[in-house]
């Protein structure tokens, strides 16, 4: 059965540069990587994975199979077949990680097979070795003398990782992986032997050994030799050490017990449950196949090899090889390091000095200011390393701008922890969500007993809670996490006497922190400044109408506001009724400092807002706002507070995707934080930033009149494109996913990211799946393109691959402007938000600068425009309306026709320049140029006929002699061209007005959502407005893509068009 990762659980659950020119650039994208050597010579991704033989040596020339683009290229006589889930935790015995130069030094003597790229189109496997003595590396078979098929070591200037030449360049991008292809510059004259592996392993297996031997071969005779170094030196003085504790142990030697407490003690990130059962594996290899248990006493020497063995991370290794050309560190290297690949500024050798010293264990190592494998990856998983940037971690923003101008994290019914209906009501909600950086709280207020107000979900079988003990948390807590305003939303429903008991509560309990509007403030008047509401609460309530006999009154009428009333109507599918009528008391009217009003529309609310308010506005109006009208709603938030709450229909106290307001501006999208679950997930991302201190300034872009999202949100002005480029390298101490069916420790994880904020940049893909190992390596990048950066959130989620259902691992979702680019380790969350001890991601994150709307999958095409930002078009579900389930079907069914006809445009485009013998990247109207060029040379110029169709070129070639035929085939495939772009683009117009009306349809269905709601249909999908609200967002989407594809294909047909009019006179135009 095949895997359902759209079902994972986790959607349901409720200023100089130290080093030279040349190593900078074969650094930039450097991926990291282990591999495993076995005895028998082959290769192996991890120690727990198995191993992967390779391929038999064939004399014979095998020409490469092309992959799929999301596989990796291998020999056409390898078959991949797909690893049986298994309850073991060990792995092949047999196996052994590559983890010392040395071993990539004999991995390239024994020699694999690799493809050797050349500029034109042909590829060929050839097995690649190096010489015993290792001198040059040699390749064969070869149609050159033995002699010259080679590149001496001696002669090589350095290594590129990844598709930096020419060669690469100008090759289809889904022909090869960038982790699978690195390049040898030799000579005087800048050569290229560009080389493509069967996967990352050998890879890093090769640009490590080459590397080393380039640049240190005295250090690889000296590891050949074993002669000692300070790690070695470390690890003995800590043996003997703990031989000299123990008083049970036999001389020289340590028990497997001793070994597995003194490895815990030197590598704290390991369990000891992990470090006995990989002990187990090395003991098993070295006692030659005897049982493990035969051995009970572990000498020095093979202490040493089981140390390396167990804890040595080849990834890691490898990172350190590449950037020293040896076994550690100076500070030279660190500060190379940290300025190249971790993007620090002006790095002194005082502070490398001082990371070194901190994170370096050896004693010998630190007097020589070495950093070796333990102490780098100490550094790395340190917080310094870690993918969040140290200075969101404190409050970096401007806090004295109104507070329309900020994010603000805002809780639904925060005295609720269960569900809406029936659940308990408690103190620690208030607890809770203040401890996690909530700035608004919610309280509802009803008559309680013994004049004793109580809160709780009114018309709801929920239990009732004292309003004392509601104060009391609030006072303690309120200003625990942040001193920023905190506001206290309260829905009145108490008669005027228990009111008059709210009023004393609130004095006695917060009365110095009270803070109430000026009396001679203007209408319009911005809202104060968190900075100047610093330690102070806000009552968010209703307030009595100006009157000049109020002086004299002591209470009024009001409307109430019932939002527990709206569920209630959900459940037993009634209709707004009557407007209610309550008495409010003067005392509590004033201490409200802001007022609540239910949204009505843009112009109504501006005319009634005189004063510090908000708007009320239901998940369901806002989400169609957000669609129909971005643009007014956008600019109505710049100095409005909008506050988005849950539909009445969430009973089980689900949340919406706060991420579609926040893009449209609203600063309170109030979550039901008792909720676990991607949009809490979101939630805390947002708020992590800024010292999560519950504000959160919102980019220009939505504070500024002049700079507006338009329409079709497909950019932002102010903000320039960026290529978000992440390397996921590997995974360390994954656990077992809870409730997970197999009983053994072994999963098959996988990594997914998403990238949430305007609809363009909603993006997803996926790392492969790596069998039977809790610590994979993925090595696999994956690109996103993001127009609005400022408000995007990066989500990482790690699942369990499981033919009946993905399980949950861990996830770890951050706002996008708070990463930090360079080798990071991310600190993986539970289900609850709480850290997973020692379970790590490691990848490698850069942000780049990109030119245009989208990235060209292949030069001179226009079909990329509908490649782009394609947020998984599975995405787009029924939901449960026949009519509008036909609708979404037709608009599947157009996109796929798109897709194909794009392939087919790509397709014509690229046999059209090959013709020419052009590349694929060649620019279409040089091509078309060289076409002419080409007619004119042998004069069939004289016998074309050009006619136009609309913006439509035609070339027809009236000669029939056979010495035209050349030309005929060019002219041929030049009109195909033509052709496809034609058919392509009457295809996008009618998709266009199929996505316009599907739009349509369903924002009026999600308009009318409250009646949709009473049908039987819907009954059973509580969430249907989530849905609805996604395919809204993903039909816009691809309108949007549609629309910039003709215009793209417009502007393709132009210039060839240009060509065309300039062409020679001989050409006949009709």
């Amino acid at each position: 059965m095949k895997s359902k990762q759209e079902d994972s659980p986790d959607s349901q659950r409720p200023k100089s540069a130290m080093a030279a020119s040349s190593r900078a650039v074969s650094r930039q994208i450097s991926g990291s990587n282990g591999a495993a050597l076995d005895r028998n010579g082959t290769v192996g991704s991890k120690l727990d994975g198995g191993s992967v033989s390779m391929p038999p040596s064939d004399e014979k020339e095998t020409k490469a199979v092309m992959a799929r683009r999301s596989s990796i290229i291998r020999d056409p006589s390898e078959r991949r077949n797909r690893i049986k889930k298994t309850v073991s935790f060990t792995s092949n015995p047999n196996s052994r990680k590559i983890i010392t130069v040395a071993d990539c030094i004999a991995y390239m003597i024994a020699g694999c097979r690799m493809v050797k790229v050349r500029s034109n189109s042909r590829q060929y496997w050839r097995t690649f070795t190096l010489d015993p003595d290792k001198s040059a590396v040699r390749w064969t078979p070869t149609s050159k003398k033995p002699d010259q098929a080679k590149v001496l070591i001696s002669s090589m200037k350095e290594v590129l990782i990844g598709k930096k030449t020419d060669v690469f360049r100008g090759r289809d991008a889904s022909e090869c992986l960038e982790e699978c292809c690195f390049s040898i510059v030799y000579g005087d004259q800048g050569e290229t032997l560009d080389l493509m592996a069967k996967d990352a392993d050998e890879t890093n297996a090769w640009v490590t050994g080459l590397m080393s031997l380039m640049g240190a071969a005295d250090l690889i005779e000296t590891m050949f030799h074993g002669h000692p170094d300070e790690r070695n030196g470390w690890l003995t003085s800590c043996f003997r050490r703990k031989i000299a504790m123990s008083t049970i142990t036999k001389e020289h030697h340590l028990s497997d017990e001793q070994v597995v407490e003194l490895i815990s003690e030197l590598c704290p990130t390991f369990s000891s449950q992990k470090i006995r059962h990989r002990l187990k594996e090395s003991l098993w290899k070295s006692s030659g196949g005897e049982s493990p248990r035969a051995i009970t006493q572990v000498d020095e020497e093979l202490f040493l090899e089981l140390y390396k063995e167990v804890t040595t991370r080849p990834e890691i290794y490898h990172l350190l090889i590449r950037h020293s050309n040896k076994e550690y560190m100076t500070t030279e290297d660190l500060v190379s390091f940290l300025e190249v690949e971790q993007g620090m500024v002006d790095v002194s050798h005082k502070y490398a000095a001082t990371v070194i010293e901190e994170f370096e264990p050896g004693e010998p190592a630190r007097t020589n200011n070495h950093l070796h494998i333990e102490g780098l990856t100490r550094f790395l998983i340190s917080d310094t390393c870690d993918i969040f940037d140290m200075e969101q971690r404190t409050v970096c923003q401007d806090m004295n701008q109104p507070l329309s101008h900020y994010f603000i994290a805002s809780s639904h019914n925060t005295y609720l922890v269960e569900d809406q209906l029936k659940g308990p009501s408690s103190v620690e909600g208030y607890v809770q969500a203040l401890a996690n950086g909530a700035r608004f709280v919610e309280i509802d207020l009803w008559d309680g007993d013994n004049n004793d107000p109580v809160v709780y979900h009114g018309h709801t079988l929920t239990s009732k809670l004292p309003f004392r003990r509601v104060m009391e948390a609030v006072k303690a807590y309120a200003f625990e996490r942040s001193p920023y305003p905190l506001i206290l939303s309260i829905e009145m429903h108490c008669s005027m006497q228990q009111q008059a008991v709210v009023v004393e509560l609130l004095h006695e309990c917060l009365g110095p922190f009270l803070w109430q509007a000026p009396s001679d403030g203007e209408p319009g008047q911005d809202l104060p400044s968190p900075e100047t509401l610093r330690n102070k609460i806000l009552i968010l309530g209703r307030k009595l109408p100006p009157s000049k006999s109020r002086t004299v009154e002591d209470s009024g009428e009001i409307t109430e506001e019932d939002e527990s009333a709206e569920s209630l109507k959900f459940r037993n599918h009634q209709r707004t009724g009557s407007i209610k009528k309550i008495r409010l008391s003067k005392g509590f009217s004033d201490l409200v400092s802001c007022q609540y009003y239910r949204f009505q529309s843009f112009q109504k609310s501006r005319s009634q807002v005189n004063e510090p308010s908000v708007e009320n506005i239901p998940e369901t109006m806002a989400l169609k706002l957000a669609h129909s009208a971005i643009d007014d709603f956008v600019r109505f938030t710049e100095r409005n507070l909008v506050r988005v709450y849950p539909s009445g229909m969430r009973i089980d106290s689900s949340n919406f995707s706060p991420q579609e307001v926040w893009c449209c501006g609203c600063q309170i999208a109030a979550l039901n934080y008792q909720s676990v679950g991607m949009m809490m997930d979101l939630n805390n991302a947002r708020f992590a930033q800024n010292g999560n201190c519950g504000y959160v300034l919102k980019p220009l872009a939505l504070l500024d009149p002049t700079v507006m999202l338009n329409a079709s949100r497909n950019r932002i002005p102010t903000s320039k494109p960026k290529t978000l480029c992440i390397k996921v390298i590997s995974a360390v101490n994954l656990p077992k996913p809870n409730g997970a069916a197999t009983k053994g420790d072994v999963i098959d994880p996988f990594v997914k990211i998403d990238i949430f904020g305007v609809s363009t940049d909603c993006a997803g893909s996926r790392t492969k799946t790596v069998a039977n190992n809790n610590d994979p390596v993925f090595d696999e990048t994956i690109e996103f393109h993001l127009t609005a950066m400022e408000l995007a959130i990066l989500r990482f989620l790690v699942l369990d691959d499981d033919c009946i259902g993905d399980d949950f691992i861990g996830q770890y979702s951050i706002s996008v402007p708070c990463v930090q680019t360079g080798y990071r380790h991310i600190r993986l969350k539970s289900l609850y938000g709480r850290d997973i001890p020692n379970c790590y991601l490691f990848v490698h994150v850069a942000i780049t600068d990109k030119r245009g709307g989208g990235k060209a999958i292949r030069g001179g095409s226009p079909g990329f425009l509908i490649q782009r930002r394609q947020k998984h078009l599975d995405d787009l579900k029924p939901v449960g309306d026949k009519a509008l389930d036909d609708l979404i079907k037709g608009v599947l069914s157009k996109v796929k026709d798109v897709q194909v006809m794009q392939e087919l445009l790509d397709r014509a485009i690229i046999t059209f320049k090959e013709e020419l013998g052009e590349t694929p990247s060649a620019p279409i109207k040089l091509c078309v140029e060289e076409m002419f060029a080409r007619l004119s040379s042998n004069d069939s110029s004289q016998h074309c006929t050009v006619e136009t169709h609309g913006i439509f070129p035609e070339i027809k070639l009236n000669a029939s002699d056979m010495s035209q035929q050349g030309s005929r085939k060019l002219v041929d495939l030049f009109n195909q061209m033509i052709g496809c772009c034609r058919s392509m683009m009457e295809d996008a117009e009618h998709s266009v007005e199929i996505m316009v009306s599907t739009r349509k349809a369903l924002l009026d269905r999600f308009h009318d959502l409250g009646n949709m709601a009473t049908s039987p249909s819907y009954r059973k999908k509580p969430k249907v407005s989530e849905q609805l609200s996604q395919d809204i967002s993903l039909v816009e989407t691809q309108i949007d893509n549609n629309q910039r594809f003709l215009l793209s294909c417009q502007e393709f047909i132009k210039s060839i068009c240009d060509v065309v009019n300039s062409a020679p006179g001989a050409l006949h135009f009709v």
